[in-house]
């Protein structure tokens, strides 16, 4: 959860045209970052690391040269990375389990669906924890907690990407060159979290404190207002909460294997 970033900020220092001529150093410890990474076999990480590169790529080259640079890169990753890390079925083994332990969670969350069963409840009740911290959290702090914590990335997200559309932000440009890299962190943490618990890991919110920072930096210096509570924002959050459930419920209705 943690290499992902890493690589990715160790690009941003790398990349960065503003840096000094000795930002050709950061490939030291990039190329490490990246062997410790292919280290882990970690299936999740594999993904966290395509959703980062691919929103990286977007947010830097927009969508067609992302795209060409994917058709590059992602057949290069899967050849440099095959084994473990790059087998991606779920009809049995690490992945399977997770899906019967999301099985497991939404059942638990089906009890208290409003404010969950309680922090910590989980494994108190004999279970493992979810390993989905979404999952997680709408199981033990129910509709209420679940949107929260779901919505504090889709948030972030929001203000990455409203700060690349905005045009003001040419005019703070270390800003400007930093939020690519931020968003894809962001979008990168979120996706390891997808197969992890780590709800209430100081990691995670100093993930969620980039977009926090970048919101109030735009806000002091720019006087841009990228995001606003509102009954819009709620509504959004409470459909963007349903859907993930639905969406979660379906995936596991169609892949979990009790036999």
């Amino acid at each position: 959860m943690i290499l992902v970033p890493g690589v990715v900020l160790c690009l941003y220092f790398a990349l960065d045209r503003a840096g000094s001529l000795l930002r050709a150093g950061w490939l030291f410890p990039l190329g490490m970052l990246f062997y410790a990474f292919a280290l882990t076999n970690s299936r999740g990480g594999f993904l966290a690391m395509l959703a980062a590169l691919t929103t990286l790529a977007y947010y830097r080259w927009g969508w067609k040269k992302a795209f060409a640079a994917a058709a590059l890169v992602v057949p290069v990753l899967f050849a440099a990375l095959k084994g473990r890390m790059t087998d991606l079925e779920i009809e049995g083994g690490t992945g399977q389990s997770r899906v019967q332990l999301w099985s497991e969670a939404l059942g638990l969350f089906k009890q208290a669906p409003i404010f969950g069963i309680g922090r910590g409840n989980m494994v108190e009740e004999g279970y493992q924890v979810a390993h989905n911290s979404f999952v997680h959290a709408f199981t033990e702090l129910g509709l209420f907690g679940g949107t929260f914590f779901l919505g504090a990335f889709f948030i972030g997200l929001v203000v990455f990407h409203r700060l690349t559309r905005h045009p003001e932000t040419s005019e703070f440009p270390e800003l400007h060159r930093a939020i690519p890299y931020l968003a894809a962190v962001l979008v990168g943490f979120a996706v390891s979290m997808l197969s992890l618990s780590r709800n209430s890991g100081v990691p995670t919110y100093m993930i969620l404190g980039l977009a926090a920072i970048a919101q109030r930096l735009a806000s002091d210096r720019l006087e841009i207002r990228l995001v606003q509570f509102d009954s819009r924002l709620a509504s959004r959050l409470a459909v963007l909460s349903v859907g993930f459930i639905l969406a979660t419920y379906v995936f596991i209705r169609a892949t979990v294997r009790w036999s």
